[in-house]
């Protein structure tokens, strides 16, 4: 699959000359930075525009009380919310037409594994929601709506039904895979069987690549592929890995945009390992020099078996996103590292980073909730030690340790890095998503603390510093 050929020139100036007049945040934070939306030429004037960070973004709207468009409600619009991996969502705007576009990317890309028509049927893994859905979603509801295909939400699979109805067509689903790991049981593998379900979409983490777990994951589905892809909320479907790229990760780049790396001072490199930098073209709300806050690899593609020619990009790891615990020595702890070495320990898992301050001892703590699939664990005391020493060995410099003494460190550390080992299916994040949740600053994001998905887990919070002598003593 070639990427559509298009006047870059004439299609960059409309869409920076668009978003300005249709954006009260474009047309701000253009006017910050010196850009002439009249005298801009289009690529050529590309290195000219700000780079802009979701941060800005929510500073506009929070500021100036203005959403980030300018919305005529006589049009039919579909609003996602990212997944708000570090507890801010900002919701995304698009049409119809966005929608039905990035759908048949994704057939474009089934095609390479077999797909030659018919109906796509869809397994959702989360229950109908309201207005504000995953983009994920949203693109898979309308995979089975252009292709007449059926919805089968996770409540509703049922053997005996599915053995009385027949299946036509083929199913596809996307899912992450510690968590389909859990599900490949005798019992599931044999309803998939009976939904005809062909093609399985995920996101493949480094730590799962580095342990080939796509692979181990891949030797268990025989008659499914597993197909590595990537995407976000604010770019939708950027593409797909085909069969020769499948161990590797790399993906197909079949999205019309432009993605960069960011280098120094702000330069933009073709290939490269670095912070990704994406303009969305032709869409009526583009994002312009964004920066979603993923660290990419991108390569050219001059030739593939499958016969893509283009770029890949494969998914590295999150930007840094560090806090500070005071009172644990006062370094800053960096909490994609502690993600990366939980996962390491335990890459069948997934981890929710908790970010708060204790309500009546002014205590900053950083709970680590880690979610287990099919994972006996013999001594979780010996696992938390190991965990904690691990991330202590990364954040503290070594003279620290030897003169304070790694046990003592460890002891101490616990009362500010409370680790609780659930099951899988308790942490919360999006079912449908690419990337699951991995850190909520409950400092700045006190609002998702009411919802009902994470009332079990922060009330094991409250009980762990009740039961801790360090805070039983009375209340400010």
């Amino acid at each position: 699959m070639n990427r559509r050929k298009i006047d870059l020139d004439s299609e960059l100036k409309k869409v920076v000359v668009s978003a300005s007049k249709r954006s009260p945040f474009y047309n701000l934070f253009f006017r910050q930075h010196n850009v002439n939306v009249d005298r801009f030429r289009g690529f050529q004037d590309y290195d000219s525009l700000p780079i802009i960070r979701k941060e800005d973004i929510l500073s506009f709207i929070k500021t100036h009380n203005k959403e980030m468009w300018n919305m005529d409600h006589s049009e039919h619009l579909i609003i996602a919310s990212t997944t708000g991996s570090t507890g801010k969502r900002l919701n995304v705007l698009f049409t119809e037409e966005d929608i039905i576009q990035n759908v048949r990317l994704l057939l474009g890309c089934l095609q390479w594994w077999g797909y030659k028509g018919g109906p796509i049927n869809v397994i959702m893994w989360e229950p109908p929601r309201g207005i504000q859905e995953s983009i994920s979603s949203i693109l898979f509801k309308n995979l089975a709506k252009i292709t007449q295909g059926k919805i089968f939400f996770e409540y509703e699979i049922e053997e005996d039904l599915l053995r009385r109805e027949k299946i036509e067509g083929e199913t596809s689903t996307l899912i992450n895979l510690p968590r389909l790991w859990k599900l490949l049981e005798p019992s599931r593998i044999q309803e998939f069987n009976l939904m005809n379900l062909k093609y399985i979409f995920t996101l493949v983490t480094p730590s799962q690549l580095k342990t080939k777990f796509h692979l181990q994951i891949k030797n268990k589905l025989p008659n499914m592929h597993l197909i590595p892809c990537y995407g976000f909320t604010e770019a939708l479907f950027v593409g797909a890995s085909c069969p020769h790229t499948f161990e590797s990760g790399f993906i197909h780049v079949v999205q019309q945009g432009l993605f960069h790396i960011l280098g120094r001072n702000n330069t933009l490199n073709d290939e490269g390992t670095g912070e990704l930098v994406y303009t969305s073209l032709d869409r009526a709300f583009p994002f312009i020099k964004y920066c979603p806050g993923d660290i990419v690899t991108i390569e050219k593609e001059n030739g593939c078996g499958c016969g893509y020619s283009g770029i890949n990009l494969r998914f590295e790891r999150r930007l840094p996103l560090t806090v500070k615990i005071p009172y644990a020595d006062g370094y800053f702890i960096d909490i994609v590292e502690v993600v990366k070495i939980i996962e390491e320990i335990l890459p069948r898992s997934h981890v929710l980073c908790v970010y708060g301050e204790h309500p009546h001892r002014r205590h900053f703590f950083l709970a680590i909730f880690i979610g287990l699939s099919k994972v006996t664990v013999k001594s979780k005391e010996r696992l938390i030690d190991n965990i904690l020493e691990k991330i202590i060995v990364e954040h503290i410099p070594k003279e620290k340790i030897d003169k304070d003494g790694l046990l003592n460190t460890i002891s101490k550390w616990r009362s500010f890095f409370p680790i609780f080992l659930v099951d899988i299916e308790d942490i919360p994040k999006e079912p449908m998503a690419n990337k699951p949740r991995i850190f909520l600053n409950i400092l700045e994001e006190e609002k998702m603390t009411y919802l009902p998905l994470y009332k079990s887990l922060l009330s094991k919070i409250e009980d762990f510093y009740l039961k801790n002598s360090m805070f039983n003593s009375s209340k400010r």
